[in-house]
């Protein structure tokens, strides 16, 4: 099971320990996702998010590598398993991250 620690430092934990979580809008990405579980947070939500005052013409594309380097280190924490403990899907407007409230501190 992957924890989320959003009070205080934020980290992220698997079962060998604490995940990498990348550079700091990485970092803002799981925050909306993860505060926003279990529901579609939009992709012009998550450019509005990083880049409040104007976003630059490559902010889909970070937001898509920066999703991406999430769903790698989510993989890394459980090795060799099939699927991921926990799953960033993309849907049609944004991302959904499924994960349960148990797994976030702040429940």
């Amino acid at each position: 099971m992957i924890e989320f620690a959003l009070l205080g430092a934020l980290a992220v934990r698997g079962p060998s320990g604490a995940l990498p979580l990348g550079p700091p809008k990485q970092r803002q990405v799981l925050v909306r996702l993860v505060l926003g579980r279990n529901q579609v947070v939009t992709t012009s939500d998550l450019v509005d998010d990083l880049w409040p005052d104007r976003p630059p013409s490559s902010a889909t594309a970070n937001l898509r590598m920066y999703v991406a380097n999430l769903r790698r280190s989510f993989s890394a924490a459980v090795p060799g398993a099939r699927k991921p403990p926990v799953d960033v899907a993309r849907v049609p407007s944004g991302y959904r991250l499924a994960v349960s409230d148990t797994a976030v501190d702040i429940d």
